[in-house]
Formats: C-alpha cells, structure tokens, sequence
C-alpha cells in the first residue's frame, strides 16, 4: 500500500503573530483567511503552504462526473378495463397499478335507454344519448395521474375522437377511422381531487361504440412528501415511531437514516421503537426513491428527557462550556436535555431536545450568533426549531425544522452561500428546502430534499467538487441522489442513495481514499455500502454496511487507529461493529453497537477522553459512556457526545460464611446517571424482589454459595453489573464417637470417629 507522506509544502501553514483569544474578550481584527497552527510536536514535513498557492496547479485524469439531476423515469402503460362493471347511469370506480379512477354520476349526460341507441358503458342496455357530444367526468386517487398520451378502445362502428379537459396540460386529438381505437398525444396531468372530462364526439346517428378500455401512457412522477415526520420527545422505555406520508409514481421505496447513518432494515414509511433505549436518541430522516428520483424528509427529533451533554479536551476559550477554560482529559457534565452536537476548532453548537440552539467557546468571528464577538464558557441561546447543526473553523450553520439554512460567523470566501463574503454576528437565512449541511475549514456542502448536493466557500484544492478551483459565494450544484455529507479541512465527501461514497478537494495525504495524492475538483468513487462517513481536517472514516470502521488519509497521530502511524491512500480497515463515527482535528471517535464511545489519535489536549495525554494509535474506550449521538468535529481539537454515564460502585466484597450465619452483599454507586434501579442475581439467576442497593439473608444454607451479582440502571437505560462470590463453610459435625475397650497386651486396639 502506498503511503502519504508528503513534502513540507503539502500543508497549509499559519500566518504568523495571530493575536492571542482571552474569555470575553474581543478578538482583534478580521481572521481574513487565516489558517490554524500546527499542534506543538507534530512530525516535522507535514505542513503546506497556503490553500491558494495551489489555486490553478490541481489536475488529474480521468474523473468521473456526477450529473446532478432526476433518475431516468421509463413510462409505465396503466390501463383501466372498462369492459365490465361499468353503470352508466351511477358512480363507479377502477383500479390499476394503485391508481383508482372514479367516474362520477352522469349529471352531464343525457337520457337514458335501453336499446341499441347511444353510447354504452361497459353493461349491456346502458346507453347514453346526446349525438354529437358525450362527456362523463372522473377524479384520481392514489396519486397525481402525470402521462405522455392515453388511447382508447371502443367497439367500432364509427369514426370516434375523444378529448380530454381539466386537469392540467394539452393533449392532442388523433381521429383513426373505424379501427375501434383512439389515439392522442400530449402531455397532460390530473392530481387528486381535480376533476378531469372525457368527451367523446365524431358519432353517427344513434349508433354509437361502446368504451371497453383507457390507457395512460403514464410519465413516472418523483416522491413528493406531503406528510413530514415529527419530532418527539421520549421516555426511556416507552413506545415511540416516526412516520412519513409521501405521493409518486409506485413502487416507492423507503430507507430511515440517524444522524446521517442509514439504519440497516429501516424499510417502511414508519419507523416504531416499541420500548425505546437512551441511544435511540437522535435526527432521523428518511430518503424515499422510485424510477424517477428521491426525495429527503427535514429532519425529526427524537430525544429523551434530560439527556446528558459531555464534552473533553481543549478548552482554552471555554469550548466545553463547563464555565472554565480548563482543559479536560475526562468528560465533563456540560449540561442536560440535548439531543444534537456539532464543535468547530475552538466553538461548539449544541441542540436541545425542544429545538433552541445553543452555542459556546471562542467568538472572535461572532460565530457563536449572539450578536457579539466576546467568547463564553456558558452555553447561551441563539435559536429555535432546530434540528441539526454544522460547524466550520469559525463559522456555524443551522437547520429549522422547516428546511431553512442559516450561518453566523466568518464569510471570507463566501462558505454562507447567501451571495456575499460578510461575517455576521447574528444568524442569516443561506438557503431553503435543506435537509443536510456540512461545514469544512472554509468551505460547506448541502443537500436540498430532492437530494441535490450544492457547495460554497473556499475551492483552491477544488473541495467543492464543481471541477474549477475557484471560491464561489452562492451554492453551486455538484451532484444528485444525495443522502449524507461531511467536510475535512479542505475536502469533502458524500454518500449516494445507493452506497456508493465520493470525495473530492485536498488529497495531499490520501485522503480521499482513491489510491493517490492527487487533488480532485471533481467527485472520484471510494467505496460502496457505505452507511456512515466522517472528515477530519486530513483525514477520512467511514462505516460500510456490515459494520466494519475504515480510515484513510493522514495518520501521523494514529488517528486511523489501524495499529500504526503510516498514513494510507487506500482504506484500511480498523473496527468491528461500528454504528457511528466521528473525526476531529487530528482524533477520531468511534460507537459501537452497545452504545460504547472509543477514540485514538493525538491527545495533547485530553480529547480522547481516557484520562491520559498520551496519543494512541489504537481504539481507547471513553470510560462508561453510552453514547446516543456524536457530532460533526472535522475541525475540532475536543470532543463532544451526548452520552450517559454508566454507573460506578463500590463496597461489593467476596464473603465466607459459615453454615447458618447471616450474610449480606452492598453495593455503593459513586457515579453515574441516577436514579438508579436494582437487581440482584444468583448465579445468573434473578432473585425476586432483590431490588435494593443491598441483599441478605439471616441464615447461610450451603445451596446460597456462588456469585452474586447486581445489575445497576440509571435513568437512561445504562447498565453497569458488578459481582462477588458468596463461600459457605460447614463446622464440623461428630456422628459417631470413638468407643472405649479392654485389649489385650501385645494385641491390636483402634479408635475411631466420624
């Protein structure tokens, strides 16, 4: 495998003499591009110039284009037999391909007979008269009735036209002699609860045809949701679902993503947790395809109550929002009732479960929203009815419920997307209809609810993926069939509705993934089945479909966690069991399937969160903490989750007994996420109504020997088990007494007891 160590003009560099940041305190000037120092110890030549010395030189072969765009919609042939249970004289309905055409009753015919004069529909005996001109009208459920032409069949006995009005669209009327069907192009649409009319005209005399089908050459129409799903707030245990409504051309299919990540199995138009657990928490959206496209519902939340924030690592201007610029190599309680995360380089952004925004740290660009530029340690309130937000080097962008865009902070190269290159210090409407952001260095990404990928911002290493390298202030569309995004520090990556993971932008150390070093201003294929992906400020993770975590990119730091600190073009496989993945500055944070956080990579600041400095090059676990959510860290040098705190006990101590002596176990919780509930357990079995921080019993039998255990729960549903052994010794007991006797000298004697 190739590695990826570059030369020292491979980096983007720091200017020099950047001012110091002190809490609460203006920072001076404008950031004006400026690009973060390196940390202090990294491998010497691993820097490169500035972004835009690379502005012009990018090139590469054979790239592979992705048009943004609808799927192709092949026509599908519906028709409706007209043959048989027609009533000409009442309402009646038909059914084809899960569309139902209802003819109303015939208020707009003529009189009825029951001979062979008029026009029949379908029973014998039923004619409409009216020569020249029959019209009966009908209505659509089941969706929005769109086609290129229809034709009709009809008994022959005269030259027949048919023309069709309401609805929307012009369809051309073909007569064809006596052949018994009609013909007509055009394009013409009927939605539910519009009124549509057939007119028949062209008939001889009384001697009129009799219908016997309708087809519509019918042009596939995209999903449209008219239903969004909801958000909620849970309780742990508790039943809980989130449903979608959508219209389009059928079959359509349906795929639930959380946080980004598709849900292996998530197929239905609703997702239900019958007794919800504290990692269900998190923004589920779902993407529902057919043959003519896709469409992304905005964002729901589902949250429970009082769910913990914890955050670890550089806290110089207050990022972890514990009210202190003390750097943490644990994680630190922040606050409660959060369900969404995202840490730019010295900020983060916070969610809470009823939708307001929250930010903290550094605000020297005014990327906290506030209307300030004077940094906090306390968390404080910007916005409401958001769902999911992004976070850049020193900027930040939210989503509302209802799809709309905002950003506050640096603009430099224009990374709002709203048209010009201002900071702001208090959030601006980018853009509509949004149902994922992400943000880079200075650059971001978007995906509209057709699934449309759209870029803006900073593009010397052609991260926007529009094949120039040239910055651009309004959002620029790159690719189709969109489903998740994420942002490095000066690369990008998406995944497709069918697995398929892209990457484009910086690739001085590997880290998109496809085998060179190249920079690519147009997306270039990684890999497929892919269900989660992550970017760091230089390198890559991803999650496929059966679990396995993998990295590519820089990994001077051991931040791929594969063992080494060789960096990699190619993905290296790294974890088992993986559900969601996070990668900051130089770090990376991974959660397995039980819910447990591990991280490796640098740690100068503590933000692997394991209670050490030291930089591992290996998964470490983030000691008892089960983890809902993770947030977007690309340029992050601390670490933020939503977690609960598992429990942490003393006092239970193995114990011998002796037969018929009292006995008892206690245990002590001297941490977690209370309040706690309990179960004892012997030898694996539970034991009624042993539900008390205590267990005993008066009298030590030798059947109560064994392990002892107590399964600790918090408020969240996280569990912790601690043990001990239980030995029962048995005092002697004489059962039979040695026996006095006379013996005989020289003979042989014995006493003996039981």
């Amino acid at each position: 495998m190739k590695t990826n160590r570059q030369a020292a003009t491979n980096r983007p560099q720091a200017e020099p003499n950047m001012p110091p940041h002190t809490t609460n305190q203006p920072h001076p000037g404008s950031h004006d591009a400026r690009l973060r120092p390196m940390p202090t110890g990294h491998p010497a030549g691993r820097r490169a110039p500035l972004a835009a010395r690379l502005a012009g030189r990018l090139a590469m072969a054979a790239l592979i284009l992705i048009t943004a765009g609808k799927l192709s919609a092949p026509a599908e042939v519906i028709t409706f037999d007209l043959s048989s249970g027609v009533d000409g004289r009442t309402t009646f309905s038909k059914t084809a391909s899960g569309y139902t055409l209802t003819f109303l009753n015939p208020s707009l015919r003529t009189t009825f007979k029951g001979d062979s004069a008029g026009l029949a529909l379908g029973n014998a005996g039923v004619f409409i008269t009216g020569n020249p001109l029959t019209s009966f009208q009908f209505t659509v459920q089941g969706g929005t009735l769109q086609f290129s032409g229809y034709s009709i069949t009809y008994e022959a006995a005269a030259a027949a036209s048919f023309s069709l009005s309401g609805g929307s669209g012009t369809s051309a009327n073909n007569t064809l002699s006596t052949t018994g069907t009609f013909t007509a192009n055009g394009n013409w649409t009927l939605a539910p609860g519009q009124t549509g009319t057939l007119t028949a005209t062209g008939f001889g005399g009384t001697d009129f045809s009799q219908l016997r089908s309708l087809t519509f050459n019918t042009v596939a129409t995209p999903p449209v949701i008219t239903v969004q799903p909801q958000s909620a707030v849970v309780a742990v245990g508790g039943a809980a679902s989130l449903s979608v409504t959508a219209t389009g051309t059928a079959p359509l299919a349906y795929q639930w993503f959380k946080d980004g990540v598709r849900l292996t199995g998530q197929n239905g138009s609703s997702l239900s947790f019958p007794s919800f657990r504290f990692t269900n928490s998190g923004c589920y959206s779902v993407v529902i395809t057919n043959a003519a496209g896709l469409a992304i519902s905005f964002p729901a939340r589902l949250s429970v109550s009082n769910a913990p924030l914890w955050a670890w690592g550089n806290n110089d201007h207050g990022q972890l929002g514990n009210g202190n610029t003390i750097s943490a190599n644990r994680p630190v309680s922040v606050t409660s009732n959060v369900m969404a995360v995202a840490a730019g380089e010295q900020h983060s952004l916070l969610v809470k479960a009823d939708g307001t925004l929250w930010t903290v740290g550094m605000n020297f660009m005014g990327q906290l929203g506030n209307g300030s530029r004077f940094d906090t340690n306390r968390p404080v309130n910007v916005a409401s009815n958001v769902v999911t937000v992004a976070a850049g080097f020193s900027y930040s962008m939210f989503l509302q419920a209802d799809g709309t865009l905002w950003a506050m902070g640096e603009n430099t190269h224009g990374q709002f997307g709203n048209g010009t290159n201002n900071y702001t210090t208090r959030p601006v409407s980018v853009a509509s209809n949004v149902v994922a952001v992400a943000a880079g260095e200075q650059h971001s990404l978007l995906v509209k609810a057709d699934g449309t990928l759209w870029t803006m911002g900073f593009n010397a290493y052609g991260q926007l993926g529009n094949g120039s390298n040239t910055a651009t202030n309004r959002p620029v569309s790159v690719a189709s069939n969109v489903v998740a995004v994420a942002a490095g520090g000066y690369h990008s990556l998406f995944v497709q509705a069918d697995g398929t993971l892209w990457a484009m932008g910086n690739n001085n150390l590997g880290q998109l993934g496809n085998g060179s070093n190249t920079a690519a201003n147009r997306p270039v294929c990684v890999a497929s089945n892919v269900v989660a992906v992550a970017g760091g400020y230089y390198h890559s993770l991803f999650v496929t479909g059966d679990g396995i975590l993998w990295a590519m990119g820089d990994n001077g730091y051991g931040q791929l966690g594969d063992g080494s600190n060789t960096g990699a073009n190619r993905p290296v496989s790294v974890a088992s069991n993986v559900v969601g993945v996070a990668a900051g500055f130089f770090h990376s944070l991974l959660v397995s399937a039980n819910g447990t956080l591990s991280a490796m990579g640098w740690n100068a600041y503590g933000q692997l969160g394991n209670g050490s400095n030291d930089n591992t090059n290996r998964p470490v676990p983030v000691s008892g903490l089960l983890t809902a959510s993770l947030g977007q860290l690309g340029m992050a040098q601390h670490s933020l989750a939503v977690a609960a705190l598992a429990a942490e006990a003393a006092g239970l101590t193995n114990q011998t007994v002796l037969l018929g002596q009292p006995f008892a176990f206690s245990v002590t919780v001297t941490n977690g996420d209370g309040p706690f509930t309990y179960q004892w357990q012997h030898s694996g079995t539970n034991l009624p109504g042993a539900t008390g921080a205590t267990y005993s019993d008066a009298s030590a039998q030798v059947s109560d020997a064994g392990t002892y255990a107590v399964a600790v729960t918090g408020q969240f549903g996280n569990a912790a088990s601690f043990s001990a052994s239980l030995t029962v010794l048995i005092p002697p007991a004489i059962t039979a007494q040695p026996q006095s006797a006379v013996v005989a000298v020289g003979g042989a004697a014995s006493l003996s007891v039981t």
